[in-house]
Formats: C-alpha cells, sequence, structure tokens
C-alpha cells in the first residue's frame, strides 16, 4: 500500500513557514496543508512565490488549503472568502481548499432549510473551483451543532446538483468517528485528516470543542483500519496529519511524534478475525 503523507500547518503553527516546510521534510512527507484560520497566517506573512519557491526546494506539494469556514452558508462574504481562497490555492498549485460547514445556528434551521442551503453553496462554489482548477474538499463535521455531519449528505447533494470534477470528501478521521458515520465511501474521498492533540486528555464525550477532545496521533487504535479500508476501496489520495498542539517550545517532540505517526499508520492493520 503506498500512503501519500501530507503534514498540516496545525502541528507547528508558532514557528516560521521555512521551519514547517523543513519538519514536513524531516518526516518524510510528500505534501503538506496550510491553514487560514491561525492567528500567524502565512499566506499574508510570506508571497506565495516564496512558500512555492521553497517547497520545490524541499520537493513538497501543497495538499490544501484549510479552509473555507461555514461554506454551506453562502452569501456575499463567503463568495469574497471563496475566490480569495481559491486565488491562493491556485498561486501555490495546490490541489484544493477544504470546505468547512458551519457549526453555528444549527437548530436554527430545518433539515430541508439546511439541505437547500448546501446545494446552493455547491452550485456557486463549482464555477470557482473550476476556473482555478481546483477540488473542494467538502469535511463533514461531528461537531454537535454542526449543519453537516454525515458523508452520504454530502454524496446526495453533489450528485443532485453538481459533480465529481470539482468536488471530494474529506474524511477526518476524529469527525468521521464523531459523525456517527457508518458508511465509508472510499472513491469519493479524495483527503484524509488524521487528526491529533498532543498534551491533552484523552476523549471526553461531554466535551464539544475539537481542539479538546481529539487523541494523539499515536494513541488512535481505529485509523489504521480505517485507512486499510479506504484504499482497499479505491482511495487514493492524502493523508494529512494534524497535530494540534498550542505549545511552541515543543518543535522536535511534534517531529518525533509525527515521525511516530507515519511508521504506525504505515504498519499494516492487524485485521479482526472473520
Amino acid at each position: 500500500m503506498s500512503v501519500r503523507f501530507a503534514v498540516n500547518r496545525s502541528c507547528l503553527p508558532h514557528r516560521p513557514v521555512s521551519e514547517f516546510v523543513t519538519l514536513a521534510k524531516e518526516v518524510g512527507a510528500q505534501a503538506v496543508e496550510f491553514r487560514n484560520d491561525l492567528q500567524r497566517t502565512d499566506l499574508y506573512l510570506t508571497t506565495t512565490d516564496d512558500i512555492r519557491a521553497r517547497l520545490r526546494k524541499e520537493g513538497l506539494e501543497v495538499a490544501a488549503l484549510v479552509g473555507l469556514e461555514r461554506f454551506n452558508d453562502w452569501n456575499h462574504e463567503r463568495e469574497r472568502e471563496a475566490r480569495q481562497l481559491a486565488a491562493d490555492a491556485q498561486a501555490l498549485n495546490a490541489r484544493g481548499i477544504v470546505l468547512c460547514p458551519s457549526e453555528e445556528g444549527a437548530g436554527e434551521w430545518t433539515d430541508r432549510e439546511l439541505d437547500r442551503m448546501l446545494r446552493h453553496a455547491l452550485v456557486n462554489l463549482a464555477p470557482i473551483l473550476n476556473d482555478h482548477g481546483l477540488i473542494g474538499f467538502i469535511e463533514p463535521s461531528g461537531h454537535p451543532n454542526s449543519t453537516l455531519s454525515r458523508h452520504l449528505e454530502a454524496v446526495e447533494a453533489v450528485e443532485e446538483v453538481a459533480d465529481w470534477k470539482n468536488f471530494a470528501l474529506c474524511l477526518d478521521t476524529f469527525e468521521f468517528e464523531r459523525g456517527a458515520n457508518d458508511l465509508v465511501l472510499p472513491k469519493r474521498i479524495g483527503l484524509v485528516h488524521v487528526t491529533g492533540e498532543e498534551a491533552l486528555p484523552l476523549f471526553d464525550p461531554d466535551t464539544v470543542q475539537k481542539d479538546a477532545t481529539a487523541v494523539s496521533l499515536t494513541n488512535r487504535a481505529d485509523d489504521k483500519g480505517l485507512l486499510n479500508q479506504l484504499f482497499e476501496g479505491g482511495f487514493s489520495g492524502d493523508v494529512s496529519l494534524e497535530l494540534f498542539n498550542r505549545r511552541p517550545e515543543v518543535v522536535r517532540a511534534t517531529a518525533e511524534k509525527l515521525r511516530h505517526g507515519v511508521a504506525r499508520l504505515m504498519r499494516p492493520a492487524r485485521r479482526s478475525p472473520a
């Protein structure tokens, strides 16, 4: 099984982009993901030409930019954000942008309204993505207030109002489990996020914040089995490691955790007895 690993900017948010790129190269990744939701946003501190040159020097690609928040609550502001993010992604030769559903006010809308909102957003996003040669990676969220938690809902919407030329699913291993998804759709998934949280308590089901409930990359028992299931079903995208770490002084520890996580995920998963 050939796995193409990426490292998410969340793994080293406090350090310059040059150190982040070096980290990704050191742990054996083939790509990186940048984010626009961090306090220090690389794309506003460093030119895309400089970032692209550094990535080229290290032989790394950009799996995706993360991401367009509240994408399914489409309005003029969201369109402006989408166009800017798409332009940034194109400038970095990224494969796509991650589309994150609204996690606010879910109770304000009926299921029918949410279905309509999702389809409206996809219709408006499709030409933007197409014009920039990008994939929109739809990432359902298992957050209690999420307006899109199940992968099948996203698939049905894409197949009704768009097509798969410019869309794919993003499977976050933690959110997939938390969103009570029981159907894995490998051929519709273009990106996987293996989510971890370093130096925080293990899974607390009473805590609703994603960053406070995820567990260490080295401590999840089911990720390998899920990845094997995806690859056996035809998945061929990037597997990106998201290690949310708030402490700026743990660069060395982060690198070691990532190496350990990559090595663990590369080992064959133990199959359950028939």
